[in-house]
């Protein structure tokens, strides 16, 4: 959609103007070039392109107006800092803005249009539930995880708090969920009363996993020096290695899957959305060329690009 921008930029509409069409722009060796001649030629060169890029945004947002999708400032700002890191900086992509001779302003609607899209092609992508269960099948070496255990924690910044607690524990009536939601220190699990979900080895210190993982259900450990205090930790429930169940990973291979598919979408739905606009184009060479690009159209760029 730049290349609308560019040409747009330099007053396309504007030649209508008998007046401003006259306008000398500059001289060669005392021969006039006027500001007509120069939009002319930018049309000549670009117009079919600009217009049906032109044509596209209109589409896409009328499109994502009928749906009620609207882009957030936090929407834009991510897609803008993904548009600088993939030119290495932002001073980067500011330079090559400049070198092309788009405002920022500009490229900012530009990207705020591709995200439009994005969000549109996503809500066309549909994923059944046998492309999910075929995914899975056709990579389940990718959803192995290791042994895993579930506990309850309590983190306790002085060891003379975790002595105490020990103590306390030492009575098989004990509630240590009741214990953890009142004392604990761990913001991460205190108001679950301790419960840490499955974890793996590695989603642990060092100290604090080999004694989770030398325990078995309703075991309790003793005091555990750890990176930001001391421990005490209860044992549930542990599972072997193995695959995760496809339930477990439904939502992550769904999300792969629109990905995956999502590119595709893009062109397809804009290919469709022209088709399906009513156009009315007055010149005749743009209407000719405009209708020859319809139906061919390079994939339109994910949110960001230049």
């Amino acid at each position: 959609m730049l290349v609308a921008t560019i040409v747009a930029s330099v007053g396309i509409a504007s030649c209508r103007d008998v007046s401003e069409s006259g306008r000398e722009i500059a001289q060669v060796n005392g021969q006039v070039i006027t500001y007509g001649e120069l939009v002319e030629e930018l049309e000549r060169r670009q117009g079919v392109i600009a217009l049906l890029d032109l044509v596209d945004e209109t589409v896409i947002r009328q499109e994502a107006g009928r749906r009620g999708i609207a882009i957030s400032d936090q929407e834009r700002q991510a897609g803008l800092e993904r548009a600088a890191a993939r030119s290495g900086s932002m001073a980067d992509l500011r330079a090559k803005l400049k070198q092309s001779g788009i405002a920022m302003q500009t490229y900012q609607h530009n990207i705020e249009t591709d995200l439009l899209l994005d969000r549109i092609a996503r809500q066309e992508v549909k994923v059944a539930d046998e492309d999910i269960a075929e995914y899975y099948r056709a990579r389940r070496a990718e959803f192995e995880r290791g042994p895993r255990v579930r506990a309850r924690i309590m983190l306790f910044l002085d060891k003379a708090s975790a002595e105490t607690v020990a103590e306390v524990l030492e009575d098989p009536q004990a509630d240590f969920a009741g214990l953890a939601e009142s004392l604990s220190e761990d913001d991460a699990t205190r108001a679950k009363g301790g419960d840490t979900g499955y974890f793996e080895r590695e989603d642990y210190a060092t100290s604090i996993a080999d004694a989770a993982f030398s325990l078995q259900p309703g075991e309790t450990s003793g005091i555990i020096k750890a990176p930001d205090g001391w421990v005490i930790l209860r044992v549930e429930d542990t599972k072997p290695a193995g695959p995760m169940a496809l339930e477990e990973v439904r939502d992550r291979i769904k999300q792969r899957i629109v990905r995956e598919k999502l590119q595709k979408a893009r062109s397809s739905w804009l290919v469709q959305a022209r088709k399906r606009a009513e156009l009315w184009i007055g010149d005749p060479r743009l209407r000719s060329g405009v209708m020859q690009r319809l139906q061919t159209v390079k994939p339109p760029p994910l949110p960001g690009q230049i």
